[in-house]
């Protein structure tokens, strides 16, 4: 809440949360549009959100720095998001 509150700009992709994994694709494509720098923490490990909104940045010419940590013992099962 408090991030919300500093926030500059505010989008809200799916309002009503009738799709929500339509939602996080448009969500990681939107932030992909809008970077000036895409900075990315991740473990490197491909399949969720943040491997996708990397390649729609490369995509679209936008930079991208990545900060690799180690990988969690734990691997998603389908349709699960994260970590």
């Amino acid at each position: 809440e408090a991030t919300w509150e500093a926030a500059v700009m505010r989008t809200v992709v799916d309002p009503e949360g009738a799709h929500p994994a339509a939602a996080y694709r448009a969500r990681n494509a939107l932030l992909a549009r809008e970077a000036e720098l895409l900075v990315a923490v991740w473990t490197g490990r491909g399949g969720g959100g943040t491997a996708e909104t990397i390649a729609f940045a490369r995509a679209l010419g936008r930079p991208v720095e990545e900060h690799l940590l180690p990988a969690a013992s734990y691997i998603p099962q389908p349709g699960e998001r994260g970590v």
